[in-house]
């Protein structure tokens, strides 16, 4: 079971920085891997109020956040047909949808899970 002491939700990235800074901090995300642990979170800091949720696209580059999540990225239009379809693929069959209504890319990412298809996708882009 986790517990959580203090809930903070950053109204900056430089404030969730700035929290983040000490080992009994955690950022929150979808949290479908923490909740699985038995832990103590002496900060969360909640990230939901940054506007890191969305995808956003132009001419030269798809900008996607941490917290977009898994759902979003399968049902993007032009990032899957700029990547033919391989960004949905990767997601595809992970779980269910309601799983990926929650698991977020900056979880997939950051986790380095070794199962994990979308940072398998994203190493064979050009990402960054």
């Amino acid at each position: 079971m986790v517990t959580i002491q203090n809930y903070v939700r950053a109204g900056s990235l430089e404030e969730a920085y700035e929290l983040n800074q000490k080992r009994t901090s955690l950022i929150l995300g979808g949290m479908l891997w923490t909740k699985m642990q038995n832990r103590r979170i002496q900060t969360a800091i909640d990230l939901c109020d940054l506007g890191l949720d969305r995808i956003e696209e132009n001419e030269e580059e798809f900008s996607i956040g941490c917290m977009t999540t898994l759902r979003q990225l399968e049902q993007h239009e032009g990032l899957n047909s700029y990547t033919n379809g391989a960004v949905s693929e990767s997601v595809r069959s992970i779980v269910g949808v309601q799983f990926r209504n929650l698991a977020t890319v900056g979880g997939s990412m950051f986790g380095r899970f070794g199962f994990s298809d979308v940072l398998t996708c994203f190493l064979t882009l050009d990402t960054w």
